[in-house]
């Protein structure tokens, strides 16, 4: 596959198509934030809720949470390259 060609830069998982990061889809990069945040701490119960209506709002973003959920799961499973055991 070459840049430009229309499948390029794309992810396939569980039949859906997700944008690389260079991509320029606002409901992927929000729902790749949202991951983030919440794999980072905690939410609080003021995040939590908008989490929740922003997942209600749209069945789109649903859909890309849950792809960028299993990818940062994916990425977790893979071994470090250099080697070394993870932070547990």
């Amino acid at each position: 596959m070459r840049l430009g060609d229309p499948l390029c830069g794309s992810i396939r998982l569980e039949g859906e198509f997700m944008p690389d990061s260079e991509g320029d889809d606002p409901i992927w990069h929000a729902a790749v934030e949202w991951v983030i945040r919440k794999h980072g701490s905690p939410l609080d119960a003021v995040a939590e809720k908008e989490l929740s209506e922003w997942l209600a709002k749209d069945h789109a973003h649903r859909v890309a949470y849950e792809e960028a959920s299993r990818l940062w799961l994916l990425t977790g499973l893979v071994p470090r390259s250099d080697g070394s055991e993870s932070d547990s």
